[in-house]
């Protein structure tokens, strides 16, 4: 499993009576990650989604090279501080 697994509760995060809570389920987010989670918990969700969505097509497009975008799912950090994420790759 990797940790964008563990970011699926927040797609959950509308319609749920403690956003604050579930927001709290994401590890490693900053302070001011928090606060925009729990003031825009529907645009998280969404971002959260794209960055899932773009790793596994990276995962996909080099399951045959050396690299294959394995450094992008772990299970100990968020995924996005990834510094390959924050160098726009």
């Amino acid at each position: 499993m990797s940790c964008f697994m563990c970011l699926s509760p927040l797609r959950r995060v509308h319609g749920l009576p403690d956003v604050r809570a579930t927001c709290r389920t994401v590890p490693g987010l900053t302070r001011d990650q928090l606060e925009l989670c729990y003031r825009a918990s529907d645009v998280t969700a969404a971002a959260i989604e794209g960055l899932e969505l773009g790793v596994r097509e990276c995962q996909y497009q080099f399951q045959w090279h050396r690299w294959n975008c394995s450094s992008l799912s772990t299970k100990s950090r968020n995924p996005h501080t990834s510094s390959m994420l924050k160098r726009g790759m």
